[in-house]
């Protein structure tokens, strides 16, 4: 399956006066971009869990496309007979 769309998560949302932050969430279609302001004097932003982080401080802006280059995925047999299950299919 050929899938550009994104997903965004924040894996630990700020409240502001028990309000939720409004995109805790998010869904990326082709050829859409997301820009955030980090409001915190410092934190992190993880990408694809913890083994990719970056340092953020107050001010920074951070943006979202998916009008990079494609990723590749690669996966074991396993890997792709399960997707092949779930997907309901017998394609590779």
């Amino acid at each position: 399956r050929n899938n550009v769309e994104w997903r965004l998560q924040d894996r630990e949302p700020i409240s502001v006066d028990g309000t939720q932050c409004p995109i805790s969430h998010a869904f990326l279609q082709p050829h859409e971009e997301l820009e955030l302001r980090w409001n915190s004097r410092v934190g992190y932003i993880y990408i694809d869990g913890a083994h990719t982080m970056r340092e953020i401080t107050i001010g920074d802006k951070l943006q979202f496309s998916t009008g990079g280059q494609p990723l590749n995925l690669y996966c074991n047999q396993s890997a792709q007979s399960a997707r092949r299950d779930q997907e309901g299919g017998d394609k590779a």
